[in-house]
């Protein structure tokens, strides 16, 4: 059985193919570039961005989606260095006068070290340790006494033990549990 001529879906150039792969519409390109350049010019299960850094528009394959769950944010590793570079130190956009705001909700504080390092410490207990004098012992809590984690001013802060405070807010939660069960 001879081979048919069939035309690339891409370039359109003439290829010689066996007759069942022509039949199915299977391998109807003249390469496996010319095929990927098809696929992504189709955008067959991907997605095109746009570059920050230079933009340029560029394709993410699906399975790059799927895989990673966080596709790549650049076109290239030169352009994603330079995005990174951006988001150090005081270019960081949570970065806020030698301050971080944690996903948490509690902000970070710098202390400076040594050498010109500097060690980064939860802005709650750096203001405890400057009210006190003293570095604070590692089972002494600082509690936030109306609950809002980013309020650090010296009247909404009160320094207690971990046993204490863990019982402090098992009470709470309880009558809490309490007034919701009432309710219902």
């Amino acid at each position: 059985m001879s081979k048919v001529e069939v035309i690339c879906k891409n370039c359109g150039k003439k290829v010689l193919k066996w007759p069942s792969h022509a039949k199915r519409g299977k391998n109807t390109f003249c390469s496996y570039l010319c095929k990927k350049t098809w696929q992504k010019g189709k955008h067959i299960g991907g997605n095109t961005e746009v570059c920050p850094i230079c933009k340029k528009i560029y394709y993410i394959k699906q399975s790059a989606m799927v895989r990673t769950g966080n596709p790549r944010k650049t076109c290239s590793k030169e352009c994603r260095s330079i995005l990174l570079s951006y988001k150090t130190g005081k270019k960081h956009p949570k970065y806020k006068n030698g301050k971080w705001n944690r996903s948490d909700g509690y902000i970070d504080a710098t202390i400076p070290q040594k050498r010109g390092k500097a060690k980064r410490i939860l802005e709650h207990r750096k203001i405890m340790q400057e009210m006190i004098g003293r570095e604070l012992k590692s089972n002494e809590v600082v509690h936030h006494i109306n609950r809002i984690k980013n309020d650090n001013r010296i009247e909404n802060l009160q320094i207690m033990d971990n046993r204490e405070h863990r019982r402090m807010h098992a009470l709470e939660n309880r009558k809490y549990l309490k007034r919701v069960r009432i309710k219902s």
